[in-house]
């Protein structure tokens, strides 16, 4: 099947057309086992709620909604609430624990991991806030969404960030500190402070 169009195949999956079907699970279940292993930090369990998922979609195909942002965020934001959902159940034991507090640590919010897993049950509200802070960081100009996303993703100093792309260091702070306050203001109907939108935008950010 030759449909480019992330939204043309998705459309067609509404319809129970499964050879889309088939390829939309072709083409996203890589990224979204990734992402999800990049959370759990095990190769089984990641497999397996990807695969939930995908089954989910399938299930409830005539009533997947429109969907305002890329398919392929849309998909990384259920797997987000899946991810949430894991965690709780995991009962945030000993492994769990530490694969979550992770990327916690390192913005010095571990302390918020038991409340704010639990923050958020409702997952229409969940995926609200996560459409909410995709369309921001979208729409944030081109450099600040660079700098933004290389900071939130671990991968990357303030230092190397501004070797990176030959900024100064100030800029890149000033830059980080600039898309905060555009994801607080956009945010601000849900009451979330600074540490939870940091949460959130550590596990969406990919």
């Amino acid at each position: 099947m030759d449909i480019k169009d992330d939204k043309a195949l998705l459309n067609l999956v509404r319809t129970s057309d499964k050879e889309a079907y088939t390829e939309l699970y072709n083409r996203f279940w890589k990224s979204l086992y990734t992402y999800a292993l990049k959370k759990i930090g095990d190769h089984d369990d990641a497999f397996d709620l990807v695969q939930e998922l995908f089954i989910e979609i399938w299930d409830k195909r005539e009533n997947i909604p429109e969907i305002h942002i890329g398919l392929e965020n849309y998909l990384h934001g259920s797997v987000f609430f899946k991810l949430a959902k894991y965690f709780r159940t995991k009962g945030f034991k000993e492994q769990h624990q530490k694969n979550f507090e992770e990327f916690l640590n390192r913005e010095g919010t571990a302390e918020i991991v038991t409340d704010r897993s639990q923050l958020l049950a409702d997952e229409l509200q969940y995926e609200s806030i996560i459409q909410v802070i995709n369309t921001t960081i979208d729409e944030m100009p081109e450099k600040m969404k660079q700098i933004f996303i290389m900071s939130r993703s671990g991968n990357y100093s303030i230092s190397e960030i501004s070797e990176l792309l030959s900024v100064s260091k100030q800029t890149v702070k000033n830059q980080v500190s600039n898309a905060l306050i555009k994801l607080r203001k956009s945010t601000e109907e849900h009451r979330l402070d600074t540490a939870t939108i940091v949460v959130l935008v550590c596990l969406t950010i990919y």
